[in-house]
């Protein structure tokens, strides 16, 4: 949340690639009581939560942080109407907040349930739009780590290695029994995206591959 730390953990690091290619953010619980990520990023709408779509693609970003996602909400009923009008093969999320989990964002409360509201909100108020309407997958961070999983088609990618310290899965096997793939490593993840395959690599800092996998598009 300090300007300066933009600049010198984010825009310099990243300069090589930001010069070729365009970059879509999203509000994660960092930028609480900011501005500098409006300052320092032009995007669509109210700049909170936007969709794009790009070749065989449309992209869903959203706040869950900042701007309500309940039910009767704007982000809501925006997210569900532009769901409904997207004609692209494929339908991508990308929010902070992961869905599933088995880092310790992901921790359950004596119910059974997640502890974090935005994770718990995920479950029961987005999944069932995301079912649908047919979301390929969601891209995630917030647990600093490397998590794929799947479930009722959809797959939930946890990608949050990008710089912080990294965190551990619980080992609490009730937390989140779609898990396919954890690593806590520091990774990207790749995503090539064709008319009727999207295939995607999670690679660590020294390009190795640590996950990958084929997605064939419904018929």
């Amino acid at each position: 949340t300090e300007y300066p730390l933009w600049e010198t953990e984010f825009f310099q690091p990243a300069s090589k690639l930001l010069s070729r290619l365009p970059i879509y953010p999203c509000l994660g619980n960092h930028e609480r009581n900011s501005p500098h990520y409006f300052d320092l990023f032009v995007l669509p709408g109210n700049e909170r939560f936007y969709t794009f779509a790009w070749s065989y693609a449309s992209f869903f970003i959203l706040d869950i942080y900042f701007s309500p996602c309940d039910a009767n909400s704007e982000q809501y009923q925006w997210l569900q109407t532009q769901l409904a009008n997207a004609r692209t093969p494929w339908k991508f999320v990308v929010l902070h907040s992961p869905i599933y989990t088995s880092g310790p964002h992901g921790r359950l409360n004596e119910q059974g349930k997640p502890r974090e509201s935005q994770i718990r909100l995920g479950q029961e108020l987005l999944e069932p739009l995301f079912r649908k309407y047919g979301i390929t997958a969601v891209f995630s961070g917030h647990d600093h780590l490397y998590e794929r999983s799947f479930k009722d088609g959809i797959y939930y990618i946890v990608t949050g290695g990008g710089g912080a310290p990294l965190y551990h899965p619980t080992g609490d096997p009730k937390q989140n029994p779609y898990s396919q793939k954890v690593v806590s490593v520091y990774h990207y993840c790749l995503i090539t995206v064709m008319r009727d395959t999207v295939h995607v690599q999670a690679k660590d800092i020294n390009g190795q591959v640590i996950d990958e996998f084929t997605i064939a598009r419904r018929r």
